[in-house]
């Protein structure tokens, strides 16, 4: 965690401080501080920039999602589809955030437990109520795994807004989650 990584960097420094007069241990430690500074770094700009993504505001939250699943589509071999209707402008600021990260931890779910070799995402909007699609031909999901992949997340993300989620899985026959969000 950042806060473990933090902690171990400051006894770094607290260590080379003790060794001054060894240029060589202040050298070494020097770097292991740097090491662990950089990556701590790096840890803290992809949180920020994951509280609140920039590609909703500089694209568009259509666009947005097509981008979740280029970028899945691209570091997998899942052979992923996406049909989004434009759906920008007619939701809160607050809806497209979490309509992004319920997309985001569905996808996630596919690639780290699915084993699927295709995956799609589809989102209708009718009007009064977005219609989305989330599905893969992978192992499925018992029915005991559910609460541990995000699924509870999501669910409570969706009743904010009074929407519905219907899972459908089946073992070797793949996932179907659909959820219903009125506008």
């Amino acid at each position: 965690t950042i806060a473990h990584d933090i902690l171990i960097t400051k006894n770094k420094a607290v260590i080379g401080l003790k060794k001054a007069s060894d240029s060589d241990a202040v050298k070494k430690i020097l770097n292991e501080i740097s090491e662990l500074a950089s990556g701590t770094l790096n840890d803290v700009r992809s949180i920020s920039y994951n509280l609140h993504p920039h590609q909703i505001e500089r694209l568009g939250i259509s666009k947005a999602l097509r981008s979740i699943i280029n970028s899945v589509a691209n570091s997998s071999e899942i052979k992923f589809t996406c049909n989004i209707e434009p759906i920008d402008n007619i939701l809160s600021k607050e809806l497209e955030l979490n309509l992004f990260r319920i997309i985001q931890e569905c996808t996630s779910n596919i690639l780290k437990h699915s084993k699927a070799t295709e995956a799609s995402l589809n989102i209708l909007n009718d009007i009064r109520t977005l219609i989305i699609t989330v599905w893969d031909n992978g192992k499925g999901i018992s029915r005991d795994r559910i609460d541990g992949l995000g699924l509870t997340g999501i669910a409570e993300r969706i009743k904010l807004y009074n929407g519905e989620l219907v899972i459908e899985s089946a073992q070797t026959k793949g996932t179907v989650i659909v959820i219903t969000l009125p506008i």
